[in-house]
């Protein structure tokens, strides 16, 4: 019972003594030569293939460059376990054979995006997307030749003897049409709404990552380089990478393994635009990670020795106008959808919160609820005064702020008229006003009606005049230091927020703690159920 497990422990035992060996003793070229030239026979036969059949490349199929990537990724493997890539005779060869990976598997799976279009359920664009995969992927057939042009003459220069037999089989792809019946019995979800919301905002939040590299559409062609690593990146690539592969995988727990996509048929388009967006990012990172890695080091270094199989304008290309390009149109299409899905699918409620205390919905409380209901996907409104605001856009929160200083002017302005004091006119000594204007903003701060965001208030910025009464100066200076944000009106006001109502929770929570602040405006930190917002 324990033979299986001691065989792995004994392989893993005999793997790490030839690493042992390996990193202490000097392999001599000639003993390295004759045990690598015979790993790359099958990747040199393919790469005559390709050379000899330049003009029939569209021939080529996923199990060709898939038999690629494989011998390519052994070969780069051992290549490294003997240090190949430190070395002055090997590292040029090591360089192709990782060239031969990575662009083996861009063409595979664009490949599986040319043979996936139809299944994907894809939104219809103005862009003629099968049209550019096919472009892309002559680009990427000469790619291709030139790559393996490069592998077969650094075998040379490293000494590896040249293979010349060439195989003939045809490796077209034959695929039958059609596809197996669906009879399959499914689970049976009987609550889906939890499942679909989650997927769809999710989907949507993903969607606003990859906005955010749309920089470069302000960019000429020429100019791409320059937002490259700083705002598009091999590290933030493979994050959104695998985010959608989560995605992918999540809906084919939850979904495609049980009745609902049965029931809407709205679900498998969501599949499909994950999907391919999974794929064109994986693209993405690979491209992202050749340039920054192997071609801009290049480029840099002049090395002579080294020749890369792609330009970086090719490389561009692909990866802006492209992959990038494409996803961006797919997330756009699958947008306006994704919100009557949420619709038919979210729990409907509303909730009332009080205002923010310092300075009603300003800069950070705004971004915060804005946040929020992006994160949700879903459409919240805000209802103040009879009026109602889209809660997913700060500027619209930041009008509503007019209103509320209006209403805490009047309120305060009801407050003084109320207090004796202000009925008299101001006399002519006007250290005498100030005090009387001291004693007011005094009273007024131990009823709690205002807010003191400074700690000493001597009115020298305030002119008096003649006849006017302490109540007209009163107003005019609350009116002033509210304006300046030197003080602030004590209120009770509420705000009503409708919509989704998971995005009402979490609203609700931000006002709890404040809408991320305390009464002085300074920031705090927020609850663990609102983490998201921390992005």
């Amino acid at each position: 019972m324990f033979g299986c497990r001691s065989g792995l422990l004994l392989g893993e035992i005999v793997m790490s003594q030839v690493d042992n060996n390996t990193s202490e003793i000097e392999i001599s070229n000639d003993e390295f030569l004759e045990f690598i030239a015979t790993k790359t026979q099958t990747l040199q036969t393919m790469s005559k293939h390709i050379i000899t059949h330049r003009d029939q490349q569209i021939g080529l199929t996923r199990p060709f460059f898939g038999q690629i990537h494989l011998d390519a990724t052994k070969i780069e493997e051992v290549l490294d376990a003997y240090n190949a890539k430190n070395n002055e005779r090997w590292h040029a060869f090591r360089k192709s054979v990782a060239a031969m990976k990575l662009f083996s598997n861009v063409i595979y799976i664009c490949l599986h995006i040319k043979h996936g279009i139809d299944s994907y359920c894809l939104l219809e664009i103005e862009q003629d997307f099968p049209k550019a995969t096919e472009n892309v992927l002559l680009l990427l057939y000469n790619v291709m030749l030139n790559n393996a042009e490069e592998f077969l003459r650094c075998a040379k220069g490293c000494g590896i003897p040249e293979i010349t037999f060439v195989e003939k089989r045809s490796y077209l792809e034959n695929l039958p049409k059609g596809k197996l019946k669906n009879n399959r019995k499914r689970r049976k979800v009987t609550a889906p709404e939890k499942h679909i919301t989650y997927l769809v905002t999710k989907f949507l939040n993903l969607s606003e990552e990859i906005q955010q590299l749309d920089i470069y559409k302000n960019l000429d062609c020429a100019d791409y380089s320059t937002c490259v690593p700083d705002i598009v990146s091999e590290e933030k690539l493979r994050w959104i990478e695998n985010k959608f592969h989560n995605l992918q995988s999540l809906y084919d727990t939850n979904i495609s393994d049980s009745n609902l996509e049965s029931v809407d048929s709205n679900l498998p388009v969501l599949r499909g635009h994950a999907s391919l967006i999974f794929h064109l990012m994986e693209v993405a990172t690979e491209l992202c990670h050749y340039y920054e890695r192997h071609l801009a080091g290049l480029l840099q270094a002049d090395d002579k020795r080294s020749r890369s199989p792609i330009t970086q304008e090719e490389l561009f290309s692909v990866l802006f106008d492209y992959t990038l390009w494409f996803s961006e149109q797919y997330l756009s299409a699958f947008h306006d959808l994704s919100q009557d899905i949420l619709k038919d699918y979210s729990e409907e409620g509303s909730v009332e919160l009080p205002i923010p205390n310092y300075r009603g919905f300003h800069v950070r409380p705004s971004t915060l609820v804005s946040r929020i209901v992006i994160h949700y996907g879903t459409r919240i409104l805000m209802e103040f005064d009879g009026e109602r605001f889209d809660a997913s856009k700060p500027l619209e929160l930041f009008r509503i702020n007019e209103k509320i200083n209006a209403l805490k002017r009047k309120s305060i302005a009801h407050k003084v008229c109320n207090l004796e004091m202000t009925d008299a006119y101001l006399d002519a000594d006007e250290q005498n006003n100030r005090k009387l204007l001291q004693k007011l903003f005094l009273t007024l701060l131990e009823n709690n009606d205002l807010i003191l965001y400074e700690s000493h208030f001597s009115f020298s910025d305030i002119e008096l005049e003649n006849e006017e009464t302490l109540l007209e100066l009163a107003n005019k200076v609350i009116a002033r230091y509210l304006a300046l944000g030197r003080i602030d009106i004590t209120n009770n006001m509420k705000v009503i927020f409708h919509g989704d109502i998971r995005a009402l929770n979490d609203l609700k929570i931000l006002a709890e703690s404040g809408y991320g602040e305390d009464n002085h405006g300074n920031n705090i930190l927020l609850p663990k159920e609102l983490a998201y917002l921390k992005r």
